[in-house]
């Protein structure tokens, strides 16, 4: 009798599979739209992608934690939709945003992570600082996302520790390859 009790209880949603949830394993969401390039200059452009797919790797790094991927956040790039409509086509609750201005060698970069159902401001940031600090602008965004996500979603893991590249210069020229790169034609 209890080995029926609990093959029927398991096979009606009892179990570890009703544990997973809707989201599977994970215990949040989120979606890194790309961040605006307020400059407006279109060589700065790829700062602002690069900017975005960093954080979108650091976020990717915390356990328990679901990043949608960059290949389908663009697809809504420019989308009329609001925030609520593209958390909900992404299958996601937060939503981080944020714009880079990038002015001769200095950098500013605000973000802000936002809870989709209720399109509340769960956290909103500024840093400001020179390009030889580009990594740790974009480290400390990333942190402080995944901070207040582990602030108000039991069962998030911090990110695991990594190392900062001392030469910002390769890595604004990494930046620099992958815009030209997405951006080739045939000419």
């Amino acid at each position: 009798v209890l080995l029926v009790v609990m093959f029927t209880y398991r096979r009606h949603g009892g179990g570890a599979t009703a544990a997973v949830g809707a989201e599977g394993p994970y215990n949040a969401s989120v979606a890194i739209l790309p961040f605006d390039n307020l400059g407006g200059r279109e060589e700065d452009e790829y700062f602002s992608v690069g900017i975005t797919d960093e954080i979108i790797n650091q976020l990717a790094q915390v356990e328990s934690l679901k990043v949608i991927s960059r290949t389908s956040v663009l697809a809504l790039k420019d989308s009329p939709l609001t925030l609520p409509q593209i958390a909900d086509t992404l299958g996601v609750r937060h939503i981080v945003s944020g714009s880079v201005r990038r002015q001769g060698t200095r950098v500013r970069v605000t973000a802000e992570l936002i809870e989709a159902a209720s399109d509340a401001h769960l956290w909103s940031g500024s840093f400001e600082g020179d390009l030889a600090d580009s990594f740790r602008v974009q480290e400390e965004i990333a942190r402080k996302v995944s901070g207040e996500l582990l602030s108000s979603i039991r069962g998030v893991r911090p990110m695991a520790p990594s190392a900062v590249p001392a030469q910002s210069a390769a890595f604004d020229a990494l930046l620099l390859g992958r815009h030209r790169l997405e951006r080739r034609s045939p000419e």
